[in-house]
């Protein structure tokens, strides 16, 4: 490919960049603001000001306007180096808004700010190739095979979401869908049919390291992300615009990065050489960004960070009242609270998935250390107590569990039970990152006083 033609695209892929952010945080929005309605942790042992978040949104939301309206190279690095640098402290202040698209964007804009166009449009080819290769090995689980199996694949089967737009006659489309209803496979077909996600990822991302079959990793990747919009949409499993978006983007970054190459350019597109120590700084960059997930089993590496996305972790946490305390806490609380029974007392699980994408429009962040954060500001929020219950079974008030999972084809399981305030602080520091929430820190600097 030519050098024209290689900035051409570069410049493209730049202003998609710069739109797609825009777009993704514009429906996203309160995850990126100082908000308070859902616990915030930082990643690491400090508690950002406020100030500081507004300062770092500004300069993201100017550095991607400026990715897309500026086409000169020199001003391109600035504003990509504007938002890689945004990027950096809206994470420092809540790790929360480590989003895998968002951690994609902020890598892009690191090699866009550091390198030629050359190293740009091949570093992020490689980038996407390693997208789909480790979402696809962190796929091959037995966990994730329960999870389709559970919530996606028999929701697709489900009758209700055919028909729930038409009249109350049937019509012809209520008949296909009881037929598909009445058809579908069973639990264990389901589960062998889920590995066809990552199968297909894999074959994706190998299709595309060739020149000769590049042109079918295109077709493949255009096709997987639109049976997931037509399975994740409004008419499917109706999920957040986010997640819409970023398969939206991944459609239109693929075209410009994969089609309309002529055979003998393809042949030598991944084969490329670096010009100067700051396209090879961003060349460095990428490949450790591309080798990381490898360590997402013994924890260097988070899942979302490793692109283990859609993947039940190994490592969770749940917290866990009786019903009596759950009686005290506020009216509001109780759409974030999933019902069971522990003997014959009720007791309520705090299901902080359902809160972050109530709150905020996202998923939660998939790790225990995140986990621990949120209930140690549940429990400041609403003044829980430690100890047994006052009933006749003396069950703890509280307890958070913490479960292990090893093996992905015939997992074990080990758990951990915490049933006091200072056994959660003890947990929270045994993580390499930071476990306390903001208002940990809060509390710690108003008792220290002026």
């Amino acid at each position: 490919m030519s050098d024209v033609e290689t900035t051409r695209r570069v410049l493209w892929l730049t202003r998609l960049l710069g739109a797609g952010g825009l777009a993704l945080m514009a429906v996203t929005w309160k995850l990126w603001t100082p908000q308070d309605v859902f616990p915030r942790v930082p990643l690491f042992w400090w508690a950002p000001p406020h100030w500081l978040d507004w300062t770092a949104l500004a300069v993201t939301v100017f550095g991607l306007v400026a990715l897309i309206v500026l086409s000169d190279r020199r001003e391109r690095f600035v504003a990509a180096a504007m938002t890689a640098c945004g990027f950096a402290l809206l994470f420092l202040s809540d790790q929360h808004r480590l989003q895998p698209w968002a951690w994609q964007f902020f890598i892009l804009s690191i090699v866009l700010a550091l390198a030629d166009d050359r190293t740009v449009f091949h570093g992020w080819r490689w980038l996407v190739v390693s997208i789909y290769f480790w979402s696809a090995w962190s796929k091959f689980d037995m966990a994730f095979a329960e999870l389709v199996s559970e919530h996606f694949a028999w929701r697709m089967f489900d009758l209700r979401t055919f028909y729930a737009w038409t009249t109350d006659a049937w019509t012809s489309r209520d008949w296909i869908a009881l037929w598909i209803s009445s058809t579908s496979p069973g639990p264990e077909v389901v589960k062998f049919l889920a590995f066809g996600l990552p199968l297909g990822e894999l074959a994706t991302a190998m299709a595309l390291c060739r020149s000769g079959t590049r042109r079918y990793g295109l077709w493949c990747s255009l096709l997987m992300h639109a049976l997931l919009l037509a399975a994740l949409g409004p008419f499917g499993l109706n999920h957040k615009p986010g997640v819409l978006l970023w398969n939206m983007y991944f459609i239109t970054q693929n075209l410009v990065l994969f089609q309309f190459l002529d055979q003998q350019a393809s042949a030598v597109s991944w084969s490329w050489t670096t010009s100067g120590l700051w396209s090879r700084l961003a060349a460095g960059c990428l490949a450790f960004v591309m080798i990381w997930p490898a360590s997402v089993p013994w924890g260097g590496c988070d899942p979302w960070l490793g692109w283990a996305v859609y993947v039940p972790p190994s490592e969770e946490a749940r917290m866990v009242i009786l019903r009596s305390e759950a009686a005290r806490l506020p009216r509001s609380v109780d759409e974030h609270l999933s019902y069971s029974w522990c003997g014959n007392n009720p007791r309520v699980t705090i299901t902080e998935s359902r809160w972050s994408l109530d709150a905020l429009g996202v998923p939660v962040y998939p790790h225990p250390r995140f986990q621990i954060g949120v209930y140690l500001d549940f429990y400041e929020r609403y003044s829980l107590r430690d100890g047994l219950s006052e009933d006749e079974f003396g069950w703890p008030r509280f307890f958070v569990d913490l479960q292990r999972r090893s093996g992905r084809f015939w997992p074990s399981y080990q758990s951990e039970s915490i049933e006091t305030y200072d056994g959660l602080v003890q947990a929270a520091r045994r993580y390499r990152f930071n476990a306390f929430p903001e208002s940990y820190y809060r509390k710690r600097e108003a008792l220290r006083g002026p």
